[in-house]
């Protein structure tokens, strides 16, 4: 026989106690963010006299079946890959914008600015709005990094870059 004490019981137990409003989808707008293709990055740049390579490894992943690696042998100036986003699509003013990603570094010397997530916005002629993770220059498993910018009102720019360097030896 049910008294009723089983289903307060139950009702109380289903009740809902919190909500939550819908929340926006998240749109990827860099061409291949996840390295699974050869297209959007322009491997092997570096500025001044940097000495590394870079390229795609099936080997060390998080996600996916390949992950991009940077090596830095020399350490003077900056190397770094880059994707620069032009005319794909429009900036927002007012919008924030947030670059987000997984790093493992292997083979670091401690010496110089690790290796970083950076995203920028040209807002004038010779000015950035820039946003950078903080860099690591130790070795560590895969931890995940991210950075935003705000896009101002009257942006110089409506074109985005995003950037994976490294300033310091190792992987």
């Amino acid at each position: 026989a049910n008294d009723g004490a089983d289903e307060s019981n139950t009702t109380r137990q289903n009740q809902l106690t919190a909500a939550s409003k819908l929340q926006d989808s998240v749109v990827n707008l860099l061409k291949n963010g996840n390295f699974e293709s050869n297209d959007g990055w322009d491997v092997n740049v570096f500025w001044g006299d940097a000495m590394g390579s870079s390229g795609f490894s099936t080997s060390e992943k998080v996600m996916g079946s390949r992950s991009l690696y940077i090596t830095r042998t020399g350490t003077s100036s900056v190397y770094r890959l880059q994707q620069y986003r032009t005319g794909e699509f429009t900036l927002q003013a007012g919008k924030t914008y947030t670059l987000s990603g997984y790093i493992k570094t292997t083979g670091m010397t401690g010496e110089g600015e690790g290796a970083m997530l950076i995203i920028e916005n040209q807002t004038g002629p010779a000015e950035w709005n820039q946003g950078r993770t903080a860099p690591i220059n130790t070795n560590t498993d895969w931890v995940r990094l991210e950075t935003s910018i705000t896009i101002p009102d009257n942006p110089y720019s409506t074109d985005i870059g995003v950037f994976c360097q490294s300033r310091a030896l190792g992987t």
